[in-house]
């Protein structure tokens, strides 16, 4: 019986994670939508000057790609949690998905992608805790 409880407990914090997860993923949304605006704004005002060196037109630029890569991270987490759910919804192959976190992880560490490892180091970190609270053992 206790091991159908904790089984239990960590299905249900699993699952609060991942609701958690595609929540965040639809706050950056609509951050990529404001950071786009501004970006267009600071289009606007950069072809209105004759397209001269404008600081403003980079800032823009800089801050929406970095916004959309940040998006692109969390669509690909969400993706990946989504993978291991079951038709119950159940994240019944968790050591599968933890690897694969941290497979993906070291790649980007490995191609220099710092801040992409670290997104994915803060939702693995998570994930394990999650794992070693529930007694459970992470391979």
């Amino acid at each position: 019986m206790y091991t159908i409880v904790k089984n239990f407990s960590l299905q249900e914090e699993l699952t609060a994670m991942y609701e958690l997860l595609i929540c965040t993923r639809d706050t950056i949304k609509k951050e990529v939508l404001v950071s786009r605006k501004a970006f267009e704004r600071a289009c606007d005002i950069h072809i209105r000057n004759g397209f001269s060196s404008n600081q403003d037109f980079e800032t823009a630029h800089q801050q929406h790609y970095l916004k959309f890569i940040e998006y692109d991270i969390y669509c690909h987490l969400v993706e990946i949690f989504s993978d291991y759910k079951d038709i119950y919804g159940q994240f019944t192959a968790y050591q599968e998905m933890t690897s694969t976190l941290k497979e993906w992880m070291f790649r980007c560490a490995e191609d220099e992608n710092y801040e992409h490892a670290a997104v994915i180091k803060l939702w693995l970190d998570k994930l394990t805790g999650i794992i070693r609270h529930n007694g459970q053992l992470i391979h």
